[in-house]
């Protein structure tokens, strides 16, 4: 085994014996929140049997009365139910992958094109089943099938894309996207709105724009995409990827196509191009 190949496997083994002990320490939680509970209680039971106008009185009814609020707080605030990061890839994994097969059924090879809102109802993914980049590409409003022939003649399929749900969730919080403060917006919605990133970095130049981001949330999800079928992170997107896709397009009102991703442990390096 490569020397590489020997590291990735040791950062796997890393974050998988951290998910169990984070596991643990939540489940831990509780527990001890009802020891000092009961703990809390002995402390009054202390003060009522040895109840006097005296400090040393008063000071054993604080104590009590501390010990029971920081409980409390310990058994309510913690969370009771967490998911983690490989159950949500393992969810979402089966879409993309029923997505890939039923294009690849259909014998469509060609990178989707991610259609801003405005140009056809809901932010929609085109998958030409030939032909080029199909720059002015004129879709029906809410068409009723996924089958369409645009203005043209440009066959195609017309899906709601991977992405769709995240973007619906961050519009939803508050998120939106504009074409001056695209960059922004972008790097906001992953780290903060999302959480789906620990660093991002946007840069535009052109019609080209690049997103750099680090210590993603579904690392798992993307690495088992690509050892299944390289060709889903250009072609339609894994969730994440087809997210930022969205967002470019809502925010320039233009198409976009994902040009290419790179991919280095949890670190993700993805162009989109404006067609």
């Amino acid at each position: 085994m490569a020397q590489k190949d020997t590291i990735e496997v040791l950062k796997g083994q890393r974050d998988t014996l951290k998910r169990k002990l984070d596991a643990q320490n939540r489940w831990a939680i509780r527990p001890a929140a009802l020891a000092l509970f009961v703990l809390g209680l002995a402390i009054l039971a202390v003060w009522l049997m040895t109840y006097g106008d005296s400090s040393t009185s008063l000071l054993i009814l604080l104590a009590g009365i501390t010990v029971i609020v920081l409980a409390v707080l310990l058994y309510f605030l913690s969370p009771a139910r967490f998911l983690r990061a490989e159950v949500a890839d393992a969810v979402a994994l089966s879409g993309v992958r029923n997505l890939d097969r039923t294009l690849s059924s259909l014998l469509i090879e060609q990178k989707g094109i991610y259609i801003p809102a405005e140009k056809v109802g809901a932010t929609r993914l085109f998958l030409p089943a030939s032909g080029g980049s199909q720059v002015n590409i004129v879709l029906p409003r809410a068409p009723g099938g996924i089958f369409v022939t645009p203005e043209g003649g440009a066959k195609g399929v017309l899906v709601e894309p991977p992405g769709y749900g995240l973007l619906a969730l961050a519009r939803d919080n508050g998120a939106t996207f504009t074409g001056e403060g695209l960059e922004n917006e972008i790097k906001d919605a992953l780290e903060n709105g999302m959480e789906l990133a620990g660093r991002v970095a946007v840069k535009r130049e052109g019609d080209t724009v690049m997103v750099s981001m680090s210590d993603l949330a579904d690392a798992g999800m993307c690495a088992a995409v690509r050892k299944e079928s390289p060709r889903i992170c250009t072609q339609t997107g894994c969730p994440v990827c087809s997210f930022v896709a969205c967002m470019i397009a809502e925010g320039t009102g233009r198409t976009v196509r994902i040009e290419s991703v790179n991919v280095k442990g949890k670190a993700v390096d993805a162009t989109f191009r404006l067609l």
